[in-house]
């Protein structure tokens, strides 16, 4: 079996959200590339059912690793050509190229993090949807350059404009950056309440859009509150339905 090595470590990025969860499955079937996956703090989740472009196989073959950014790419980058075989065996894939051959231990299924189901709660329908366009890319490049120091970032509704916000609300002297991402939002009775503050993990955030740069012109945006919860989700879905990343919203100071 052979794979493009440039295209594996995308996957990987895909499978894990940049890395924010640190296991994954990939499994191959049916010509298909699906994997469902959830980090650890159940935070951020990754839905994949994809065109298989990245393995030259035919059968069912399923690979489970922990911590893929350092088990498994510091070898890939390793390979100096555009295509590496792979010898698949119950415990391992080894990687095969020149005269260098690269052994990669599989972890376990059972301390992977699987997400049990392929989409998220349908019972909830979204309050807002938007186009990944320049404008919200702008936006986002300025939130990017301030919101590390906060580790978190908010999507409000604020006398029916929908803002994303770079600060600290536990801190009332906070530092702050504020956009509005639409100046007027339709809202319906379901819906979500007239001022509401999501609040998400700004590194989950970021990797969300370092996965999609490139197509991001093929994703929406969603935005999803649960009143009973007091919580929201963030899912962004490439056009095709082929890759859904969801990240949940947390209570400010991280609970």
């Amino acid at each position: 079996m052979k794979t493009n090595v440039n295209e594996f470590e995308t996957l990987l990025k895909k499978v894990t959200m940049n890395y924010s969860i640190n296991t994954a499955q990939i499994r191959l079937e049916d010509g298909k590339i699906k994997s469902n996956m959830i980090s650890s703090a159940s935070d951020c989740i990754t839905l994949l059912d994809m065109d298989n472009t990245v393995f030259q196989a035919d059968e069912y073959l399923e690979f489970n690793f922990l911590d893929p950014n350092i088990n498994l790419v510091p070898f890939l980058n390793l390979v100096d050509e555009d295509e590496v075989d792979i010898d698949v065996n119950d415990e391992k894939i080894v990687l095969k190229s020149s005269n260098q051959r690269a052994n990669i231990h599989f972890c376990s299924p059972h301390v992977v993090g699987v997400f049990s189901a392929n989409s998220v709660r349908e019972d909830l329908s979204s309050f807002l949807t938007l186009d990944i366009d320049d404008m919200f890319i702008e936006a986002y490049q300025k939130i990017k350059k301030i919101g590390n120091r906060f580790k978190q970032v908010y999507f409000n509704i604020e006398n029916n404009a929908f803002v994303i916000e770079s600060t600290d609300k536990t801190n009332r002297y906070s530092n702050g950056l504020k956009i509005n991402l639409v100046d007027k939002i339709a809202k319906k009775k379901s819906d979500a309440p007239n001022d509401l503050s999501l609040c998400f993990d700004f590194r989950n955030f970021t990797n969300f859009m370092t996965v999609i740069n490139g197509d991001a012109d093929r994703f929406k945006v969603s935005f999803t509150y649960n009143f009973d919860q007091e919580l929201g989700m963030m899912c962004g879905e490439k056009d095709d339905g082929s890759e859904k990343y969801i990240l949940m919203s947390r209570r400010e100071g991280g609970e």
